[in-house]
Parts: structure tokens; sequence; C-alpha cells
């Protein structure tokens, strides 16, 4: 259906006390099984929020349908500082039918 989107929902989190530094910058991309970036994402600001020891940034993200063939993908968010070194890196299993 070409209205159909893949929905992809995550969450990043920090420890009050080791938070991001000021000007962090949260990219998203779709990985293939073979290595290659299949799709990417606008990058977001960082905006941790929340007021007890964890902040968090919660986010749905939508993949217009046939973007991505059927197949093992991964989704790697990363979260890069404003001189562009890494603070933090996730991949989780992306499963498209």
């Amino acid at each position: 259906e070409p209205s159909d989107q893949l929905l992809v929902a995550w969450d990043i989190c920090a420890d009050s006390k080791r938070l991001p530094p000021a000007g962090s910058v949260i990219t998203r991309h779709v990985v293939s099984e073979d290595g290659n970036v299949v799709h990417e994402m606008d990058d977001l600001d960082l905006a941790l929020t929340g007021t007890g020891r964890m902040r968090c940034q919660t986010r749905l993200d939508s993949i217009p349908s046939g973007t991505l063939r059927a197949g093992e993908y991964l989704l790697r968010v990363v979260a890069t500082d404003s001189s562009g070194g890494e603070v933090a890196e996730r991949s989780v299993p992306l499963l498209v039918d």
C-alpha cells in the first residue's frame, strides 16, 4: 500500500550526572546486512528531558513504504558532540517483511 509507513520507535537516555555535552546531535541510519547505509533520516538536536536521575529523548520515526526491500537491517542511532565525536551509539535489529 503506497500510503503505508514503517514505524520505528527508539529512545536514548543518559544518567543526569553524565549528560552529553550541549550541541550534541542524533543521526539515524538504516544499514543493510552487508553494512551499507540504505536509508538516512534528518539529524536531530539531542534534547533529553526528565527530572529524575535518567534523562531521555523518545522518538517515533517513519520510513515510507517501499523504501526498504524485505530483509534484515539494523537501525543505527548515534549521538555525536559538536566536534563530531561519538558520544553514544546503539544498533538494533529491524526486520522488514
